[in-house]
């Protein structure tokens, strides 16, 4: 089954996954050859042949042949031919094969109820005929569209099955598709790493039998998966190195070639080349026109279309739009025209025909209500409520704005749950760990208590130059006991800190999470009061915008703490950050916050202060930092960010004229025994008191320093770090 792994281009509003298309082609066995040959030969040979076991393999070699060229109609003809003939002749090599191709057939034309029944029959027939040598390959097909369907349980459990059976057959030319189809599960269940190691293990296994084609398209998966952790540079230098092993020359390839040129051009895009971008998604759209193959003409035309309007050529991409949804809509899988979809209805909407953008955005929404895709509701329900208020038609707007943020609620809701649960089952791991740790050590106790015995028995038993010696045995052993006993107290006490440390953050959830969840569901009360004054309805507005942004603003810092607290973000990622652009960040993500308190926010950074830290780390400590100086100023104060380089350091400062803080209380926040103290702001805001822990700590990691100045209440404060300066470390991430 092959599929295309395509990102598309964000809109103004966010991106559509246009397809998951898994860069892996199914080489079957015994069959695998079969399609080299030419149709004229197989069609010969069919035409000769009587009604016997080598007519159904024939049928199924010319069925494969046509598989291979996208000629689905024909093999699905041809396959339908097979299977009863098959089945008459009791040929039960013949009927699995069959069964697998149809459901090959069926996965690759995106029929996945259908792809499954076929090839569990398959799996059910070569085990009724004792072929296991089938089974790796209707293994393999079989993960794929359990992947596709989001059902990687299954998924993952089917790939482990073909391992099992290609460890027993020593089949490592099938086995390394299945390390990449449980590198897939992993990728899509957000296992980073070891989505990693299983494709690792897939390339040293290619790599060793000499299977190139399917190497390149490994290499394409690694570069997806460094494409989902935002490291851009070194995706798109798996996809080089996968494009180097492609002949642009193989007809087998070009279809191939066609995908590789879509995501590069997607990656490009990301980067902002714009120029290369829209010359590989142009590439990508001649090769898939060349093999006549409409769904994916319609894919790259997408993309391209998504990038014109990115570059604001809205005229220009307005006909793309409409061309990729046309072919789409030609047999395209539901989640790709639903892409298509609600861009061409964005893109009417940007260009002012409202009339089409709500025909569309209405498709759009009733389809992906249909699918229960939560982001596209969203966004669908967004659009429409903005085209109908822009009508001037209000209570309709209304009625989709209520759909949009019950969209908006059900999806924060399960985002958070998961990542609570992946945190609970984290620490949980983490203890188990520790008790198996602390089990081996007192096994090992045991072990030397009794050496220690026989050492002394030993000692009795011979003269006074045995006991001498048995004595100083005796010494070292116990100088090992000794440390040993203290490895002991140390894990315990680290045990001990991890519970304090569930039981704070359990503590902080249940206390500081229940005041703002009350607050939202009371401003949602009111707001299903449909007799509410518009006025009383834009104040209730702002109050549950900014409850919601306290909120979320809390939990991230939840999360980041617990996981500093579990030793979970030991390691760092450090690269060259231009800190301009961090400070610029931040003050578009707080800029609401300030102006609601007329708050003046500036910095003095001049564009070359490259430093060299973690870049997620730092924009959270100075998310943090300006979070506080905000809180704490009142009406009309002013914010200062600047920044100075001193002994290859650059200094950073935050500087507010709020309230000031006493030389006791900076001890308290940023001595070496400080913790977490939620203090309200000049307009009764509330915290959590995690905001200067976690920047202390993120600083330290990154080799810095974090230290604030005041000249009392009532004289603002200053908040300083600093971090490496690029170009100072010769450390390489």
């Amino acid at each position: 089954m092959q599929h295309l792994y395509l990102r598309l281009c964000q809109t103004a509003t966010f991106s559509f996954l246009l397809a998951a298309f898994l860069l892996f082609g199914p080489e079957q066995g015994q069959a695998a050859a079969t399609h080299v040959l030419p149709l004229d030969s197989l069609t010969h040979r069919l035409a000769v042949e009587g009604r016997d076991t080598a007519r159904v393999s024939t049928l199924n070699a010319l069925a494969w042949t046509h598989l291979n060229l996208a000629h689905y109609d024909t093999a699905q003809a041809l396959l339908r031919q097979a299977l009863p003939l098959a089945r008459t002749l009791h040929f039960g090599v013949g009927e699995a094969r069959t069964l697998y191709y149809i459901g090959e057939a069926y996965s690759r034309q995106a029929k996945l109820p259908e792809a499954v029944a076929s090839l569990l029959e398959a799996e059910s027939a070569a085990k009724r005929t004792q072929t296991t040598s089938q089974l790796p390959s209707i293994y393999h097909t079989l993960a794929v569209v359990y992947n596709t369907q989001g059902n990687y349980d299954a998924a993952l459990a089917t790939a482990q099955k073909a391992m099992k059976l290609c460890a027993a057959l020593h089949d490592e030319k099938r086995a390394f598709k299945a390390w990449s189809d449980m590198g897939f599960t992993y990728s899509q269940k957000g296992d980073f790493p070891r989505a990693l190691q299983c494709y690792l293990e897939s390339v040293k296994i290619q790599q060793k039998v000499g299977v190139t084609s399917a190497l390149a398209r490994t290499y394409a998966s690694i570069g997806n998966l460094y494409d989902d952790q935002d490291n851009i540079p070194r995706a798109l230098e798996y996809y080089q190195k996968g494009l180097a092993l492609l002949k642009p020359e193989d007809p087998a390839e070009r279809n191939t070639l066609g995908r590789f040129y879509v995501n590069m051009g997607v990656l490009n895009s990301k980067q902002n080349h714009n120029t290369e971008a829209e010359r590989l998604f142009l590439e990508a759209k001649k090769i898939f026109e060349s093999l006549h193959q409409p769904a994916d003409v319609g894919a790259s035309i997408a993309v391209l279309a998504n990038l014109l309007t990115k570059t604001g050529q809205l005229q220009k991409a307005l006909p793309y739009h409409q061309q990729a949804l046309h072919l789409l809509e030609q047999g395209a899988d539901q989640s790709l025209i639903l892409s298509a979809q609600f861009n061409l209805a964005d893109t009417y909407a940007k260009l002012g025909q409202t009339a089409q953008a709500e025909k569309l955005a209405s498709q759009c929404l009733a389809l992906a209500q249909k699918l229960g895709t939560y982001n596209c509701r969203y966004e669908a329900a967004t659009l429409l409520a903005q085209l109908r208020k822009k009508r001037g038609d209000y209570k309709q707007a209304l009625e989709y704005t209520e759909i949009a943020n019950a969209t908006q609620d059900s999806l924060f809701s399960k985002e958070k749950s998961e990542a609570l649960g992946k945190l609970q089952g984290d620490f949980e791991l983490s203890q188990e760990r520790n008790r198996v740790s602390t089990l081996r050590k007192d096994q090992q106790i045991q072990a030397q208590q009794l050496r220690q015995q026989r050492f002394v028995v030993v000692g009795l038993a011979v003269g006074f130059l045995v006991v001498l010696l048995a004595g100083l045995a005796l010494w070292r052993v116990n100088k090992l006991l000794g440390r040993k006993n203290r490895e002991i107290d140390h894990q315990r006490a680290t045990l001990a800190q991890l519970n304090a440390t569930k039981d704070r953050l359990f503590s902080i959830i249940g206390h500081d999470l229940r005041g703002p969840l009350n607050s939202l569901h009371a401003f949602v009360s009111l707001l299903n009061i449909r007799q509410l004054p518009q006025e009383k309805l834009m104040q209730y507005s702002q109050r549950l915008n900014q409850t919601l942004d306290q909120t979320l603003a809390l939990i991230d810092n939840l999360l980041s703490w617990a996981a500093v607290q579990m030793q979970a973000s030991e390691r760092i990622n450090p690269e060259s950050l231009l800190l301009e652009e961090a400070v610029n960040e931040n003050f578009r993500l707080l800029r609401t916050a300030a102006e609601h308190k007329n708050l003046t926010i500036s910095h003095l950074l001049e564009g070359d202060e490259w430093a060299w830290a973690d870049p997620d780390m730092v924009r959270l400590v100075l998310r943090n930092l300006l979070s506080n100086a905000i809180k704490f100023t009142p009406q009309g104060g002013r914010i200062t960010v600047a920044a100075t380089e001193a002994d290859a350091q650059w200094r950073l400062s935050v500087a507010d004229t709020g309230v000031g803080l006493d030389g006791e209380t900076l001890q308290q926040l940023l001595g070496p025994a400080a913790s977490p103290q939620s203090t309200v702001g000049t307009a009764q805001e509330p915290g959590s008191g995690l905001g200067l822990v976690l920047c202390r700590d993120f600083v330290e990691r990154n080799g810095g320093r974090l230290w604030a100045e005041s000249a009392g209440p009532g004289h603002g404060t200053t908040f300083h770090f600093t971090l490496p300066r690029a170009g100072a470390l010769s450390v390489v991430a």
